[in-house]
């Protein structure tokens, strides 16, 4: 910054950066002159008070146009300082919209639609990259409604539907030449386009409800005019397929060529559960009961106590009511509430979450040993580790105990525990319980909950895994099928080792081994397989869930009336994810202390 000339209190001048009672400027070029630290102060003040009056100007001047300026304080910067998507042009609009108020609706503006019409298209490629290899997978909701994806809801939709007509679509591009019938890579006027964009944009032209129209707008990018370009080919196309099979849309051509499970799979409500480890009280718990009955025609469960069931058109009230938000009232699916509820720990009890993360499972057990019992919640990994006390914050309160959080493998944590290895307590590097405490309140657990990690198959319908399998090729199918049958039984191997070490605890009175995968190679098998360890320790199988009417499949290893001791959810007849219970229980007269 330029220097002034000061003249020390009277009209003698000197030289730059002097006055009469400086001393001279030092190495950094600085002057340490009283006088002029008092002048800088005097032109701070000055530069304040400018920037604060402008600053009130605008912000009238932004009220007298209605914008709702609580919003801008919502938004927040991402890591290093920098508003996502600021690196590219359309980030200006993204962020004076966001600012206004104008959140993260759809506008008319062409660069709002072209980013979004990306972001689908990048979690597209993601999706089905991640299906053709077996690697680097990741949900619709993590890839469209993350944090730092613009437009949420409206790229969540497009990716999905996208998704749901891509074998539709492919059969178009290829009649249209817009897809190379050899290589399946864009051609003619989409040539060099990434394949997913492609579709996204002939959706939006086909099938979506803006139309082609929405593909001319200005600022809508190059490759959408490059399609609103083949609008007549691919109109040809789409109607000589719907003449094909007797239709009269592309929408009902889907139906002819989708399996009957993917077709007839519509989730028709919305699953959540009070939660009683927040708020104890019955009365309480009774009162947001009828708040969500009047509110949003929610109905109690009839197998999960405190669970309600809740129309999926106020699905999305539901997700944005204050309940939710503030931990009272827990989303989690019917299937995921049948673990805890098959342990059924009693007040007071000392209980074990061997892989505890996200958390919903260890708030349900917390609500059901009460304030006087406690919950060990085990996790290996890191960051899973930090997400588990976040979410238990929230669920139990920042000041409860009724959770004693672990980073640790369980594996490791049993066997330290049989050996009664005692060495000194450390500290682990989240900051929370240390693993020696973990193996104190382990070797006193007399219930455990393995809910172990799977393949996830019972959650297909959910994740949209199914419209991932239907938008396979014909040639990859088989190759898919292959890979997941061979992953299933590698996690059998892992599953059967947790079940195992939580067996083997001699404090242990009641283990529950469950799963939200529909294959036998880690339900009945892994149970099979474990049977022998849990004859020599004392355990049986024994009926869980006695009202549940759907039990398990013949498989190796369980047989005739164990068979009807443990619990199976099927995701197309039951209506909710598919899920696996196994209760073991330690004979009384084998119970040692």
């Amino acid at each position: 910054r330029p220097m002034k000339k000061h003249g020390g209190g009277n009209n003698n001048t000197t030289k730059p950066g002097r006055s009469k009672n400086t001393k001279p400027l030092n190495s950094s070029g600085f002057g340490a002159s009283l006088s002029m630290k008092k002048d800088l102060k005097v032109i701070r003040k000055k530069n304040s008070r400018k920037k604060n009056t402008n600053s009130h100007s605008q912000s009238q001047s932004a009220s007298s146009l209605g914008f709702n300026q609580s919003r801008r304080t919502s938004f927040k910067p991402t890591k290093g300082g920098r508003r996502a998507g600021s690196g590219d042009p359309a980030s200006k609009t993204v962020a004076t919209t966001r600012e206004r108020g104008i959140g993260t609706r759809e506008t008319k503006n062409g660069a709002v639609d072209e980013r979004v019409r990306r972001q689908a298209c990048a979690a597209l490629t993601t999706l089905l990259n991640a299906d053709a290899t077996a690697k680097h997978g990741a949900s619709i909701k993590s890839l469209t409604l993350g944090e730092r994806v613009y437009a949420k809801r409206a790229t969540y939709a497009l990716t999905i539907e996208t998704l749901r007509y891509l074998p539709v679509l492919r059969i178009v591009a290829r009649e249209s030449g817009m897809v190379d019938v050899n290589t399946s890579s864009p051609a003619g006027c989409a040539e060099g386009m990434k394949p997913c964009l492609l579709y996204v944009l002939m959706y939006e032209m086909l099938i979506g409800p803006s139309g082609a129209d929405a593909l001319r707008l200005p600022g809508a990018g190059g490759a959408a005019r490059k399609v609103a370009s083949a609008e007549d080919d691919l109109r040809k196309a789409a109607d000589s397929l719907c003449e094909e099979h007797g239709v009269a849309h592309l929408r009902e051509v889907l139906g002819k060529l989708t399996s009957t499970a993917a077709r007839q799979h519509t989730r028709e409500s919305c699953f959540v559960r009070v939660n009683a480890a927040l708020t104890p009280q019955t009365a309480t718990t009774r009162k947001i009961c009828a708040k969500l009955a009047s509110e949003l025609d929610a109905k109690p469960d009839e197998h999960v106590p405190l669970g309600l069931v809740v129309p999926a058109s106020r699905a999305r009230e539901l997700a944005e009511h204050d309940l939710v938000a503030n931990g009272h009232v827990i989303l989690q699916g019917k299937s995921s509430c049948l673990a805890a509820l098959a342990l059924a720990p009693s007040p007071g009890e000392t209980v074990v979450d061997c892989c505890a993360a996200p958390g919903n499972k260890t708030s349900h057990l917390a609500a059901l040993v009460g304030s006087g019992g406690t919950v060990l919640a085990v996790e290996r990994d890191a960051s899973r580790h930090r997400m588990l006390r976040k979410r238990l914050a929230l669920l139990l309160g920042k000041t409860s105990n009724a959770v004693r959080c672990v980073q640790a493998d369980f594996l490791d944590l049993v066997a330290r525990a049989m050996n009664q290895n005692t060495s000194k307590k450390r500290k682990n590097h989240a900051g929370g319980t240390d693993a020696d405490d973990g193996i104190a309140t382990l070797c006193a657990a007399t219930s455990v909950l393995v809910d172990a990690p799977c393949s996830g198959s019972g959650t297909r319908n959910t994740r949209g895994d199914t419209l991932v399998a239907n938008a396979r090729d014909a040639d990859d199918a088989d190759a898919s099928e292959e890979r997941e049958v061979k992953r299933a039984a590698a996690l059998g191997r892992l599953q059967a080792k947790l079940l195992t070490a939580a067996l083997s605890l001699p404090s242990a009175r009641r283990v529950v081994y469950s799963t939200c995968s529909i294959y036998p190679a880690e339900n009945e098998e892994v149970v099979g397989a474990c049977m022998e360890h849990a004859k020599l320790h004392g355990f049986h199988l024994k009926r869980a869930l006695p009202s549940w009417p759907r039990r398990g499949l013949a498989s190796a290893g369980v047989t005739g009336v164990d068979l009807d001791r443990v619990v199976r959810v099927d995701p197309d007849a039951d209506g909710a994810d598919g899920f696996f219970v196994a209760l073991f229980e330690k004979s009384t007269s084998t119970r040692t202390s």
